[in-house]
């Protein structure tokens, strides 16, 4: 089932796109995959153990891994610590994360402990630790394998489909979309529609009080509209990259004017990527808005306005 018929290649490609995380890299600094599908394996903070996905539970689709800190299992040197939790298993359900060199040095890997070579969940630990000036440090420290993907970027199979296919519909819904169409109708597509209707995904209400929609006028017309600025998101958006500033290009840019915004940011503890929760913003409003949300964004503008002497009546 195609549920993007008729878009062009290049908006196909970026929702397709958001089946996967956000890049992870560098490689030698973090423990986690690039780029890889949302339904792979989470890898979830200690601290988290007990804020987990319905996919992590017994009966569940999803599969995970616990990352430890070095100071939450060991006591001291070679101790483990007594208030450790015992459902979590270093070499099994659970790994150690070294990322500086204290703790690589006050709590030392034990001698039966291997690094963590693929994603069977074998691995007792991955090492991370950057390079220091000392001459008896030496260089980088990196050992083990990337075991998964930040746990709040996990979707299900389900809702990644379901993302898909509101996503596809907010495309549709772009200024200028039947201009760049690749079916030569004018209608949205039967087989998403349908699509739609049948998984309760068409409540264009939801979409317009999360700001991903409006409503033109007192007409049947809707538009998608960034979230944050709330400008009407025009087609070539999705397919035109960013202009670059002169004498600092990048040969290799591939960031468009409009890529996918997260109406709730994604952060330890929830898994915001999920139908409602997602539609299409301007780049640059993104960078403002990310990793804070759209209404702590909104205070912060006022406050700098403010600052600079605008008046705000609300």
């Amino acid at each position: 089932m195609n549920l993007l018929t008729g878009l062009p290649d290049e908006i196909k490609n970026k929702i397709n796109k958001t089946k996967q995380t956000r890049g992870a890299q560098p490689y030698e600094r973090v423990p986690y995959q690039n780029r890889v599908n949302r339904n792979g394996i989470a890898i979830i903070p200690y601290d988290f153990r007990n804020q987990l996905h319905p996919d992590f539970m017994p009966d569940g689709e999803g599969s995970y891994r616990i990352m430890v800190k070095p100071e939450q299992y060991f006591s001291r040197r070679n101790t483990r610590n007594r208030n450790f939790a015992r459902n979590v298993v270093i070499g099994q359900n659970a790994f150690i994360f070294y990322n500086n060199r204290s703790d690589w040095e006050n709590f030392p890997i034990l001698d039966s402990w291997t690094p963590c070579t693929d994603r069977s969940g074998t691995g007792h630990y991955i090492a991370r630790i950057p390079a220091t000036t000392a001459r008896e440090n030496g260089g980088n420290t990196v050992e083990g394998a990337p075991q998964g993907i930040r746990f709040f970027e996990y979707a299900s199979r389900k809702d990644i489909d379901d993302s898909i296919a509101q996503l596809a519909w907010l495309a549709w819904m772009t200024e200028g979309i039947n201009q760049v169409r690749t079916d030569g109708n004018r209608n949205i597509p039967e087989i998403l529609l349908n699509y739609l209707r049948t998984n309760n995904l068409n409540n264009i209400q939801s979409f317009i009080d999360n700001g991903a929609v409006k409503q033109i006028g007192s007409t049947d017309e809707y538009k998608a509209i960034c979230p944050l600025c709330r400008k009407i998101i025009n087609a070539t958006g999705l397919m035109t990259r960013v202009e670059q500033v002169e004498g600092r290009e990048v040969v290799d840019l591939t960031i468009t004017e409009v890529n996918l915004f997260h109406l709730r940011d994604l952060r330890p503890g929830e898994y915001n990527h999920k139908p409602y929760l997602l539609a299409w913003g301007h780049h640059y409003c993104n960078l403002v808005a990310r990793d804070a949300g759209i209404s702590e964004t909104v205070d912060w503008m006022k406050e700098v306005l403010i600052n600079h002497g605008y008046s705000i009546t609300n």
